[in-house]
């Protein structure tokens, strides 16, 4: 099985913390994961658009055979709004994409959350929790470089744990390094499954003059090329909010073909271009925001408990 790391609680410590720290030679892991946990506290609360376009630029002697053009997506674009308020939230998606064979896809995705009850509408299927659930679909800043990866975790649970789904994780401080014009803390993150002999892994930047937040991430699968990165992300602009708190505004994504990678050749595969816009950091909506959701008509809604269904109709 191929592992989804590449491709696309909490540690406590009592210590004296200030957000936008400037870095400590031989740091240690421990203390860098404090003054992440720190810095993302500021950012409990958000406001936020985000729009991702992405290009599949694969060239055409390198697509797999026997796939159909209909289901190669050549064009996306995923139009979204993000809110975080006081344990709740919200997240309001328009998907469109183009297939090769100049197909349009249109999917809306609709998540609310109150804090108690958890309401997730894409398309016509709607799942209804009588509990809050974690928000996979939604990243604050320290998780705009690792995404899908962490399964809805913060960068402090992330990074603490030694399990993130069925593959096992293992983060080792490597040393400091100049990234944009900033001394940033390199940090190597291994993952792989039981039995796996070798470890595929992320190198990650992180940027203690921009609230601890990573500021380059790139990805190797050694079952491809250990030279040859499959993923390199790079944020590329930023805005300052308020005094020493920054907001990722630009993020560059950049996957290679696996194949062209195990003959050691780089052949991009496909392209990402995230922008954030109209942020905030005290977002002041009303509580029925997180609750009211508008349940398409012949949709399936399924009604579930601790993760089981108990329930299900056609509306």
């Amino acid at each position: 099985m191929k592992n989804p790391f590449i491709f696309m609680t909490c540690f406590i410590a009592i210590i004296q913390i200030t957000y936008s720290q400037e870095p400590v030679a031989g740091s240690e892991l421990k203390v860098i994961i404090a003054n992440i946990a720190a810095n993302e506290s500021l950012y409990n609360n958000l406001d936020f658009q985000r729009i991702d376009k992405y290009s599949y630029v694969l060239p055409d002697y390198l697509k797999r055979s026997g796939r159909s053009k209909e289901n190669i997506l050549k064009k996306r674009e995923i139009i979204s709004h993000y809110v975080f308020q006081d344990g709740m939230y919200s997240l309001q998606q328009i998907n469109t994409g183009l297939t090769d064979s100049n197909r349009k896809t249109v999917h809306n995705i609709r998540n609310v959350c109150d804090g108690v009850r958890t309401l997730q509408v894409s398309d016509l299927v709607v799942n209804i929790h009588n509990e809050k659930v974690r928000p996979n679909l939604m990243f604050k800043p320290h998780m705009f470089i690792l995404g899908r990866i962490a399964k809805g975790a913060s960068l402090t649970e992330f990074l603490s744990s030694k399990k993130v789904g069925e593959y096992n994780l293992n983060v080792i401080y490597e040393t400091e390094e100049l990234v944009q014009g900033n001394m940033c803390h390199r940090l190597r993150v291994e993952t792989w499954s039981d039995g796996q002999k070798r470890r595929d892994f992320w190198l990650l930047w992180i940027d203690p003059n921009r609230n601890y937040i990573p500021v380059r991430g790139v990805g190797y699968a050694l079952g491809y090329s250990g030279k040859i990165p499959l993923e390199i992300v790079d944020i590329t602009n930023w805005n300052e909010l308020s005094p020493k708190i920054w907001f990722p505004f630009k993020i560059n994504r950049v996957v290679n073909d696996e194949r062209s990678a195990a003959q050691e050749e780089t052949v991009v595969s496909n392209t990402t271009t995230s922008s954030m816009s109209d942020v905030s950091l005290e977002p002041d909506y009303k509580k029925e925001y997180f609750q009211d959701v508008n349940i398409p008509d012949k949709a399936v809604v399924y009604e579930l408990r601790a993760g089981e269904i108990v329930n299900s109709y056609q509306k």
